[in-house]
């Protein structure tokens, strides 16, 4: 193989691993949280003063839909009943969301769409864990470039990692 083909190669294997990554961080606090049999009845979505007050973050944020990807997850997970007082409290603190056209055109080179949160598991007032979500989705193209393919997958990535942590599955 020459060099050429080598680069080429190597950019588009580093652009698949690269293209959608996700984290979860328990605080010290909560590092010693285990799941036990808890139900939620509701999801409270909150966001960061810097998001509420940008209306082009908020019209994204709309669209993603994330409470009821969350509440979905959780119904997915047996972790929802609507009749449970117990609570999952999220703050949204960070978004990004690329231009339709830059991801399309230049997929992973113009960044990635990203959204950080923190989440709060509460039982009678009373935080059970506490935990930060980080989503990235850094595709692009004419099929993973379009706002519809990215924000879903960055809602539906939050809510998998939020429901997932909250059993303990990793």
């Amino acid at each position: 193989m020459n060099n050429i083909t080598k680069s080429i190669v190597f950019l588009f294997i580093f652009a698949i691993i690269s293209g959608c990554s996700s984290h979860v961080a328990l605080s010290k606090k909560s590092s010693g949280y285990q799941y036990k049999g808890e139900k939620y009845g509701a999801v409270n979505l909150t966001y960061a003063s810097e998001i509420s007050q940008d209306a082009s973050k908020m019209t994204r944020l709309d669209q993603m839909n994330l409470e009821n990807a969350i509440k979905r997850a959780l119904q997915s997970n047996s972790l929802f009943d609507k009749n449970s007082t117990e609570v999952v409290e999220v703050e949204i603190q960070n978004i990004r969301i690329r231009n339709a056209f830059l991801a399309i055109m230049f997929g992973f080179m113009s960044g990635s769409d990203s959204i950080d949160g923190s989440v709060i598991l509460k039982k009678n007032d009373k935080e059970l864990a506490d935990f930060n979500v980080s989503a990235n989705y850094a595709l692009g193209g004419f099929a993973g470039g379009q706002n519809d393919a990215r924000l879903g997958w960055l809602s539906e990535k939050f809510a998998e990692l939020t429901s997932n942590t909250i059993i303990g599955k990793q």
